[in-house]
């Protein structure tokens, strides 16, 4: 870095601004055989490059821009919170299926399944992506 600006040579990343996007709750890294410590203590949240950091918060979820009716949003909208809950720790298997589950599984709602899928890849894919193949 020292040929961009010798001056910011001991600065993380030369004294560039570097903008990182996602939601560190949604997209954690993938540690092989990792217990669930490894992966948190893996996050750029633990980096010492964090605490040089600025944080910018989105406001408004813009996926739920895209319902094309009030169910629709609704949907989205449950789905967001839904997907908020697991990112807080506040999803848990329900009470009459405790012992079905791990401590850590999560349990999807049926609302949020669609059983015409019938669990094949290729059907997921092609139901989550419906122009995959056009692109």
């Amino acid at each position: 870095m020292r040929s961009v600006d010798r001056n910011r040579y001991n600065m993380p990343f030369g004294g560039i601004t570097v903008v990182l996007g996602g939601d560190f709750r949604q997209i954690l890294p993938v540690i092989n055989c990792g217990s669930r410590g490894d992966v948190v203590s893996t996050c750029i949240t633990n980096s010492p490059l964090w605490l040089n950091s600025q944080i910018m918060v989105l406001f408004r979820n813009m996926r739920l821009n895209q319902g094309q009716n009030a169910e629709e949003v609704d949907s989205l909208k449950s789905f967001a919170e839904w997907v908020l809950q697991i990112g807080n720790g506040q999803v848990v298997p329900p009470q009459d299926e405790l012992l079905l589950y791990e401590e850590d599984d999560i349990v999807i709602p049926r609302a949020f399944c669609d059983p015409e899928i019938k669990n094949s890849v290729e059907n997921m894919i092609q139901w989550t992506y419906p122009e995959f193949l056009l692109n």
